[in-house]
Order: C-alpha cells, then structure tokens, then sequence
C-alpha cells in the first residue's frame, strides 16, 4: 500500500519534500501530511535517507520531517479506533476497480493504495472477531496481564514491530485487543511506546543496505539520518515513569479505550516534536559525533 502511494506521488512528493523543509516548522508540518496520505512513517523515513544520501537534502533540514512523520503515522491510529468497517468493503470495491479497470498507471497506483488500505481495516476487523473467544482464555489473559510490565511491554513490541516492519499493524494490533477488553489503557499505552521504537529500524536497515553497495561503507549522512530517527523515537521513552500520573487525563480525552489509544498515540508524538524541535541542531551535531566520516586509505602497490 506504502510503495503504490509513493510510487502514484512520484517526483512531486521529492519536490515537497525539498521546497516545504526549509524551515523546522514547515518541516514537520509536510512530514506530518505527507506520512498521512502514505498512511507509513517507516516510509517516509526511508525516502527522506534517500534523498539526504543522494544529496537532495541536508541532515538538519530533514530531522523536522522526520518529528513530523511520527505525527502523521497516528493518522491511521484514528481511523481504526473508530468502527469504519461498514465502509471497509466500498473501499476495497473502489480500490479493486481502480487497479483492474485504471486505464493509466497512476489510477492504478491509487487503486492499489486503496485497496490495501480496505484490506488492513478488513483484516483488524476479522482479528476482532476472532480475538472474542479468548477474553475466557486464561492463558492468553496471563500474558496480556505481563503487559503491564513497561519493560516487557515495550521490549516485545519493539521487536515484533522491527519484525514486520510496520508500526501501523502493531498499533492496529494493539487497539483490537483493547476494543475486546484484552488490554488496558496502561498496558496499550506501552505497547505503542515499543512500537513507536520499533519502526526506527527500518530506516537504520535502509541506511546500512544502502551503505553496504558503496566504498568506506557508503554514505554516512544517510546513517546519520536513520540514527537521528532512532534517537526521536528512544525520547518517547521519558514518559514511562510519568505514564501512570497522565493516564487519568488520557482517560477524559474520550469514552472509548480505543479512542484513548489513539489519542494517546498522537500525545505521544507530539511530545517527542516539541521536546526535540528547538535541540535539532545539536541532534544532528550528536549524530555526526556518534558517525564521523570515515578517513580514506590508500594502499601504495610496489
């Protein structure tokens, strides 16, 4: 669904990339909507270590997007708190149609995305149902229960998010269990905090793989920028031992759980933004501290 969007949005999206990253606001403003159209964050952040690895794009002017993409990611978290399965199948029909029928490439692009995005809702919503049966199911309660447990929590989630590579599907995961009563606001909450970790891995992969093709181990402003993402994501980490004081006022933001989730997701990335947004300068001092270049070395042949 990622690659069709961003491969429907082409040239244009580079071009508001660049044009719309001058300054740290509108950085993370455009990070934030064009993550939302992508409806990925781990993609957008893979594109921007693109662009700053082939020089479209400085260190500094793409760690506001980077604070924006973590914002719009959560655009997704909504709409799955949110019972929009009556229009699941209207989409999947549309986006079926489109891909078929699309008499140019880039109707078929947007039908591909379209369909994609039914096909996830579709699925969160098959898992619900399934999940049902096991809110009696003692052993399944049992490791829900150890959710509770920060560490644990956000370890698991970081990993399987890593895993799979998408932070969307974990936090979809995470807001089905709750809407079947199998998670708590505590438990959910930290569980998104791994997930939220977890997709800075992939833009580390994209950085190293990409590095791996060139001499001295490639471009070093690529690594800089999937490690100026990790950190952002790490920061989210100082709300743990504060969590249990913010969960009444997460609490007031909504009726249901799965809006809480969603809510507290936002919150999340919002205050990853305004903690880093007036320190960017010195986060990409730290990472070319933390990656220096790599000194050439010749090698004289008698």
């Amino acid at each position: 669904m990622g690659d069709a969007l961003r491969q429907s949005t082409g040239e244009k999206m580079k071009g508001y990339l660049a044009s719309l990253s001058s300054t740290r606001y509108t950085a993370v403003l455009s990070g934030s909507l064009i993550t939302a159209i992508l409806q990925s964050s781990a993609v957008v952040c893979v594109m921007v270590v693109g662009f700053v690895s082939s020089g479209l794009m400085t260190l500094q002017s793409s760690l506001g997007i980077l604070l924006g993409a973590g914002i719009g990611t959560t655009v997704t978290s909504h709409m799955v708190s949110v019972d929009i399965t009556i229009y699941t199948m209207y989409g999947i029909t549309v986006g079926f149609g489109m891909l078929t029928f699309g008499k140019t490439k880039r109707i078929q692009q947007w039908g591909t995305g379209l369909l994609g995005l039914g096909l996830v809702f579709f699925g969160l919503d098959v898992m619900s149902k399934a999940l049902t049966p096991l809110r009696s199911y003692p052993p399944f309660i049992s490791m829900l229960v150890s959710m509770s447990d920060p560490v644990l929590a956000i370890l698991v989630c970081c990993i399987f998010t890593a895993l799979i590579q998408s932070s969307t599907a974990s936090v979809g995961i995470v807001i089905v269990l709750a809407s079947q009563d199998l998670l708590n606001l505590k438990a959910a909450m930290y569980l998104i905090m791994g997930a939220n970790i977890g997709t800075g891995v992939t833009p580390l992969l994209a950085a190293w793989s990409n590095s791996s093709a060139t001499s001295l181990g490639g471009n070093r402003e690529g690594q800089r920028v999937a490690l100026a993402n990790l950190i952002f994501k790490l920061g989210g980490l100082i709300l743990v031992p504060i969590l249990p004081l913010l969960l009444p006022l997460l609490k007031q933001t909504a009726d249901e759980l799965p809006r809480q989730i969603a809510i507290g997701h936002t919150l999340l990335n919002v205050v990853i933004t305004f903690m880093f947004l007036p320190f960017l300068k010195q986060v990409g001092n730290l990472c070319y501290r933390m990656l220096p270049e790599r000194k050439s070395v010749s090698i004289e042949v008698p």
